[in-house]
């Protein structure tokens, strides 16, 4: 595994999950050395954005720094509405302050989508009940009517919440157990709850496997 390198990200979920999926990696292939020292490679900046604001700078120098050493700086953000539009973003960005990274979008680099959509196909197939449950909900919100709200429909939960309400149904009730729904916290090696060797994550797979051995 490279020893110099930078993986840009949009937040602490992103971060906690690259960590999880880096050390995975390195059970699955020689060529993936996983030390503590990883997590430090791994730089959020609070939403794709802020790449280009005052607020990313420190990223930004971190890019160029690893530039400067002969590193290479990887970016995985979210697609979202456009995979070819956001990618086309982040690269006039990188352009506007001479940044060199290689780009990933989730969930797959060619389909609309964040890390969530990447989640909901990681998930172990014993539990597929809950999504199931879950996807009955929000169709009977599409049905129901508030009449002082406009539009009248109920707004349906953003997919972040869903993520949230998968674990919550899974963990149990005390502190410690409440505290591993969190973005920051998330046990994602927890075969119970997720399968990291699911076809679903081959294009991140190979993204890193690529560019960091």
């Amino acid at each position: 595994m490279k020893q110099n390198y930078t993986i840009i990200v949009e937040g602490i979920a992103d971060k906690r999950f690259i960590d999880c999926y880096l050390q995975y990696l390195s059970q699955q292939d020689a060529r993936i050395v996983y030390t503590k020292d990883v997590i430090n490679h791994i730089l959020p900046v609070d939403g794709w954005e802020k790449l280009k604001a005052d607020d990313g700078q420190s990223q930004r120098n971190a890019m160029l720094d690893c530039t400067a050493r002969g590193g290479i700086n990887l970016i995985v953000f979210d697609a979202d509405n456009d995979v070819v539009n956001r990618r086309n973003e982040i690269q006039e960005i990188l352009d506007n302050y001479k940044l060199n990274a290689e780009i990933f979008l989730f969930p797959n680099d060619k389909d609309r989508g964040a890390l969530e959509d990447l989640l909901e196909g990681l998930i172990n197939p014993a539990n597929q009940c809950i999504f199931d449950c879950w996807e009955r909900y929000e169709n009977d919100l599409q049905h129901q009517y508030i009449a002082w709200k406009v539009p009248h429909q109920p707004t349906i939960p953003a997919k972040k919440t869903k993520i949230y309400g998968y674990l919550e149904a899974l963990l149990g009730e005390s502190n410690s157990q409440k505290k591993l729904i969190k973005e920051s916290e998330r046990k994602y090696l927890n075969t119970n709850h997720w399968r990291l060797n699911n076809p679903a994550i081959t294009e991140l797979s190979n993204f890193l496997l690529n560019h960091l051995t």
